[in-house]
């Protein structure tokens, strides 16, 4: 399992990640699948207002989330006993999957695990970064940005000093 998951996180293979949504809500039926989805995300106690899922790849134009859900989906996760292999299928900035040619030779080497996610016009990053406060948790959608890669690393350097308890808007 976590072969798969590091396949659809580290990297963002998209059939791998619909496989692992259908499986995982024991339904290929969409309708079903997408109401098994966001009951699971409420029964979470994740926020899920405005929240439409689509599919499980993130490519249909019709899926609605928010930065709001994916952060507090990365806290849930970091509950769960399972968080360590979670956390070890993502993409690490300048090393590993879809973030090995991000931030490379920057303080932020080695010290982001998250997921990217990409469609015309739109970059997403979310994830953890490693400071010395402790992990801080962050989730950034660019909607037509010239340059969202470069706008995502000073938000990311913003909060490596940040300290704790904190919310940055950019």
């Amino acid at each position: 399992m976590h072969h798969l998951l590091s396949l659809a996180n580290s990297e963002s293979h998209n059939f791998t990640a619909e496989v692992l949504l259908r499986e995982g809500t024991g339904s290929w039926n969409l309708p079903i699948t997408q109401r098994r989805t966001l009951e699971w995300l409420q029964q979470q106690g994740l926020p899920t207002q405005g929240v439409a899922i689509q599919d499980g790849s993130g490519l249909d134009r019709g899926n609605r989330v928010t930065s709001k859900l994916l952060t507090a989906l990365l806290l849930r996760m970091a509950q769960h006993p399972y968080a360590k292999n979670y956390l070890a299928s993502m993409a690490i900035s300048g090393q590993k999957g879809t973030l090995a040619s991000y931030f490379r030779g920057t303080e932020l080497e080695g010290r982001f695990s998250g997921k990217t996610g990409t469609i015309s016009g739109v970059k997403a990053l979310s994830g953890v970064l490693s400071t010395a406060d402790g992990p801080v948790y962050v989730s950034m959608i660019s909607n037509g940005s010239a340059d969202p890669v470069a706008v995502m690393g000073r938000v990311l350097r913003l909060g490596m000093g940040a300290g704790h308890c904190r919310q940055l808007v950019y």
